[in-house]
């Protein structure tokens, strides 16, 4: 994976960029902000082809406004996502913030602690040098934890899934969202037609004299249309059989 930084922010309730800690699996630092001529960090991601992070979309939102994204990274091409390939190596663990992740997998100390207790969202609450070694840590463990997950997951997949992420999280930030209430209405009502057609086909079985009738199972499905009720069929599979889909 040559040429892969890793990348973390910190902010504040309103979105305001408080640190950004760049990395690689060996060494990692959190960049001076604000950020300027004086210490343009441009050139770390100019020479940089891959982007890596944990949920790194959100970290990203910040080099787009900065004019140090480029566009693979944007469309998830060129990403890795700890979490998302946490996830797909196994999709059961119970847990799947960097901290656990890291720690489930290399023998060292939980780094968040000393934040917490001052406030476990609220970053402006966290004292300035206890942040920006969280920021610097957490850009540090998702670069281990990406090219420890990567090689694992194929790259079809994984360029799919990271692709996938990001285009949602476009959407999202164009203000696209999921009408729950729409889908929970569309969920009852395909429910109903599929009880309904469910019903059907196990009343015409039991009236054709079929004493065992599964309507998902397409043997049963052929018997019942096909021998019992004479019905015509114009398609078949591609292993030859008569069709019983839709």
């Amino acid at each position: 994976m040559p040429k892969a930084i890793a990348i973390d922010t910190e902010y504040a309730p309103d979105g305001t960029l408080l640190d950004m800690a760049v990395a690689t699996s060996t060494q990692a630092t959190c960049l001076e902000l604000p950020i300027d001529g004086a210490n343009d960090p441009s050139l770390l991601f100019d020479r940089a082809e891959w982007l890596m992070g944990h949920s790194v979309m959100g970290d990203l939102d910040y080099l787009v406004k900065l004019g140090m994204a480029k566009e693979e990274w944007v469309s998830g091409e060129k990403v890795l996502d700890s979490l998302l390939l946490s996830r797909m190596v196994n999709e059961n663990l119970g847990a799947y913030d960097l901290e656990s992740l890291l720690c489930a997998s290399y023998q060292v100390q939980p780094w968040k602690q000393e934040t917490e207790l001052f406030s476990e969202t609220n970053a402006t609450l966290w004292p300035p040098d206890a942040r920006a070694t969280r920021c610097r840590l957490d850009a540090w463990a998702s670069a281990v934890l990406c090219y420890e997950k990567a090689p694992q997951i194929g790259k079809a997949l994984r360029t799919f899934t990271h692709q996938t992420a990001a285009t949602i999280h476009r959407l999202h930030l164009a203000g696209a969202y999921v009408d729950r209430k729409a889908f929970a209405k569309m969920g009852a009502e395909l429910r109903q037609q599929r009880d309904e057609k469910r019903t059907l086909l196990i009343s015409s079985a039991q009236k054709a004299g079929m004493k065992e009738f599964s309507p998902t199972k397409d043997r049963d499905l052929r018997e019942l249309l096909y021998k019992r009720l004479d019905l015509r069929c114009s398609q078949k599979t591609k292993g030859g059989a008569l069709a019983v889909n839709k």
